[in-house]
C-alpha cells in the first residue's frame, strides 16, 4: 500500500521539517495544495523542499508549475481534464486526477486517480471500474476514513490523506499511527 500525503492549505513554521521526517516514515508522495499563496510565495516554498521529495510530489494546480519545479506532477479534479484535454502535457509529468464518479472516460489523461471518501459510501466496484486502465488509484479522506485492510481488499492501491495529521500537535506520529491502521 502507498501512501500520500496533502499538505495544509496553511503555512506554519517547521513545515518543511514535518514533510521531510514524515518522508523517513513512509510517505510516498506528497500533494502540494497552497492555495492561498503568491507566485513567488509558491516558488519558494518548492525550492525548500528537498529535491528528492520534490520528485515525489504533485502540485494541485498549474501543470506548467509541476514541470518549472521538477515534481512528479500536478493533480486536479475530473471537470479540470474534461474542459482542459489538450493542455494536458504530454512530458515526463504525471498527471493526478481527483474523479467525482466512476465514470472512466477521462481516466486515460491520468497515471493517478484519486476516489473522495465522502464519494464512495460503499468500495465495492471501485477497482473494478478501472480494471482495464493502467493507473493507480488512492483513496483519499482524512485519517479517520481509513481502514487499511478494507482498502487493500477493495483493490486500492494507496491512501491519499487530507488531514488528520496536521490537526496533531505531534503530526510524526499522528503518521505512523495511520500508516499502521
Amino acid at each position: 500500500m502507498k501512501f500520500a500525503l496533502f499538505t495544509s492549505t496553511e503555512n506554519f513554521v517547521d513545515e518543511h521539517y514535518l514533510i521531510e521526517r514524515i518522508f523517513e516514515c513512509g510517505a510516498d508522495y506528497l500533494y502540494v495544495d497552497k492555495p492561498n499563496l503568491t507566485e513567488l510565495q509558491l516558488e519558494h516554498w518548492l525550492l525548500a523542499l528537498p529535491p528528492e521529495i520534490r520528485e515525489k510530489s504533485f502540485i494541485c494546480g498549474n501543470p506548467n508549475v509541476a514541470s518549472e519545479f521538477g515534481l512528479l506532477g500536478f493533480h486536479r479534479d475530473s471537470a479540470w481534464f474534461e474542459k482542459n484535454q489538450s493542455a494536458v502535457p504530454s512530458s515526463d509529468i504525471q498527471a493526478s486526477m481527483e474523479t467525482s464518479s466512476l465514470d472512466v472516460s477521462l481516466i486515460g489523461y491520468s497515471q493517478v486517480v484519486l476516489v473522495p471518501a465522502n464519494k464512495f459510501k460503499g468500495l465495492a466496484g471501485v477497482r473494478s471500474a478501472f480494471e482495464d486502465k493502467k493507473v493507480a488509484i488512492f483513496f483519499a479522506g482524512d485519517s479517520d476514513d481509513f481502514n487499511l485492510d478494507a482498502l487493500q481488499k477493495a483493490g486500492f492501491d494507496g491512501v491519499a490523506v487530507r488531514s488528520g495529521v496536521w490537526e496533531y500537535a505531534d503530526s510524526i506520529s499522528a503518521w505512523r499511527r495511520l500508516c499502521k491502521k
